[in-house]
């Protein structure tokens, strides 16, 4: 049986990222939510320039993400859970139908794959471990060639 903080992040995939609620990430994210794989100063200046909140970094993040890509949705490949903590494996598909990244609109469906650590304080995630497949994303819209294979 999975736990609330672990239905709290179904809910949060549901919610946030495929229903495109934005406006409640506070029900899931403390205020000042830590993003450990981002580096402190990039964070600070993140922050700096998105109203002094982690939050608004996300809520903007998600906006110029769904500027790029239509027709996205995640989808949860699994969970589990250490006390507190809680790792989500999962993966979205999208149209490339705007600019992401500075790459011109391709029309193509693109496949994309992560691992998020979540801790939780108060029913709150305070903490987040990110791993995106951000190289395959850029070689599906033609932004980086394919590595040649030896």
């Amino acid at each position: 049986m999975e736990s609330a903080n672990a239905r709290r992040v179904r809910d949060m995939f549901k919610t946030v990222f495929n229903e495109c609620r934005i406006d409640r990430l506070e029900d899931y994210y403390e205020r000042d939510c830590e993003f450990c794989d981002i580096p402190a100063t990039e964070l600070q200046t993140l922050k700096c320039a998105h109203e002094g909140s982690t939050l608004h970094v996300v809520r903007d993040t998600l906006v110029n993400l769904r500027e790029g890509m239509s027709d996205l949705v995640y989808t949860v490949g699994g969970i589990y859970e250490d006390g507190n903590t809680v790792i989500v494996r999962w993966s979205a598909t999208a149209r490339h139908t705007g600019t992401f990244m500075g790459s011109p609109p391709t029309d193509e469906m693109i496949e994309l794959r992560g691992i998020s650590i979540c801790e939780f304080r108060n029913g709150r995630i305070c903490k987040v471990w990110q791993q995106l497949d951000m190289m395959s994303v850029l070689q599906q819209i033609g932004a980086l060639s394919p590595m040649a294979v030896a």
